[in-house]
């Protein structure tokens, strides 16, 4: 920890993340060093990846957990999954020619819609993905879109 606040030239890091889930260690050990850490003025607010729900009321009846990063989208990458995906990617193109909107925009909206209070960690490698993913923000999904949308996801 000493090295990383040398590193970014400060005292504390606002939110620290465990990034990856170690098995061989209870989630109950992770929180009381971050609440160690967090006594010690050396982070604010601590977060996890990539946890169940198990995980993290473990760790938050030890010390509370500020931010949870788990992927959330229409579809995961594996290959096979994504052969059972074919009617949900022909969805989203004539729903994408309807709104002048790609298929990713289209699953930034979806998740976007679901709850207020997700927020999205898009990847991109390019300005212009960045402009097109923040455009997402503008697309309307009626209710009707979004079940449809989410019948197609669930049976995939």
């Amino acid at each position: 920890m000493e090295g990383s606040l040398k590193r970014l030239n400060t005292d504390y890091i606002d939110l620290y993340f465990q990034a990856r889930i170690d098995p061989k260690t209870e989630p109950e050990e992770v929180a009381e060093t971050m609440q160690e850490l967090m006594e010690g003025g050396k982070i604010l607010h601590w977060g996890v990846s990539e946890i169940d729900e198990d995980y993290l009321r473990r760790a938050n009846a030890v010390c509370p957990v500020t931010a949870v990063e788990n992927k959330y989208n229409i579809i995961s990458r594996d290959h096979e999954r994504l052969k059972r995906c074919q009617p949900l990617l022909d969805y989203l193109a004539v729903l994408g020619k309807e709104k002048g909107a790609t298929p990713a925009q289209l699953s930034l909206a979806w998740v976007l819609h679901r709850k207020p209070y997700i927020v999205l960690i898009p990847g991109m490698r390019s300005a212009e993905r960045q402009r097109e993913n923040a455009e997402a923000a503008e697309i309307t999904l009626t209710d009707g879109e979004m079940a449809k949308i989410d019948t197609l996801s669930i049976n995939t």
